[in-house]
């Protein structure tokens, strides 16, 4: 259910992303330095490899073999990042 709601929710920002630089960076091939062409065939293909293979194929698959431990946290880490509430509601003070 997590997984539909953050498709549903970042999904669309991601793969507007990955759509403006899937159809701007082939742009590049129209520019008259060879480096320039070589720089914007590379990054298109990247982005292409990355929106297909990788997030429709590899990253499913490994989340569905490892399970829970995708949310492992390393305790040292834990200890050393503050503590951030984004969900909590604050509670109402006496300004409110």
């Amino acid at each position: 259910r997590s997984r539909r709601a953050g498709r549903r929710t970042d999904g669309t920002c991601d793969h507007g992303g990955r759509r403006d630089h899937g159809l701007g960076l082939p742009r590049l091939r129209l520019s008259e330095g060879r480096v320039i062409k070589e720089f914007g065939l590379g990054l298109a293909t990247a982005i292409f490899v990355d929106a297909t293979i990788v997030r429709l194929v590899l990253v499913p698959a490994t989340m569905g073999l490892i399970g829970e431990a995708n949310w492992w946290f390393p305790h040292w880490l834990d200890r050393w990042l503050p503590r951030v509430h984004i969900d909590r509601i604050p509670a109402a003070g006496p300004d409110s």
